[in-house]
């Protein structure tokens, strides 16, 4: 049961740091696009 538990973490962190990364990428993503318009 102990081992399930440490998997559900591990599953849980992994998923925390993908969410914050595609929250990274879709501002950054937003920024470029801004900066398109500017050149535009």
């Amino acid at each position: 049961i102990q081992e399930r538990i440490a998997i559900r973490g591990l599953i849980s962190a992994k998923i925390a740091v993908l969410l914050e990364e595609s929250q990274a990428l879709q501002s950054w993503l937003d920024s470029q696009a801004d900066t398109m318009k500017t050149f535009a």
